[in-house]
């Protein structure tokens, strides 16, 4: 269980990023927009449309691409724990140059 001290400084944690996002960022937003004379929401829209695209890239192949793999990835997985190391043979030191 969470003590009440630790819920208290995460309640102040909020409330810290809050004030920071008021006192800060929201001027800067509207300073970068004065100086780009509004540039900067389309900046904002596009990387949010590019996100949206790469998330539904993902939602449509990405997904359905990992599970079509699944059974070949844990086949590899196993074949790799199965591997034995053959301790029997002295290791060679390396040698470095033309010898």
């Amino acid at each position: 269980m969470d003590s009440p001290d630790s819920r208290s400084r995460r309640s102040r944690d909020t409330y810290m990023v809050i004030v920071l996002f008021v006192l800060v960022g929201f001027p800067l937003f509207v300073f970068f927009n004065v100086i780009t004379s509004g540039l900067f929401i389309l900046m904002l829209v596009v990387a949010g449309g590019i996100g949206v695209l790469g998330a539904m890239h993902y939602l449509l192949w990405g997904r359905s691409f990992s599970r079509e793999v699944k059974s070949e990835r844990e086949e590899l997985e196993a074949s790799e724990e199965s591997e034995e190391w053959s301790y029997d043979t002295p290791i060679e030191p390396r040698r470095y140059g033309p010898f």
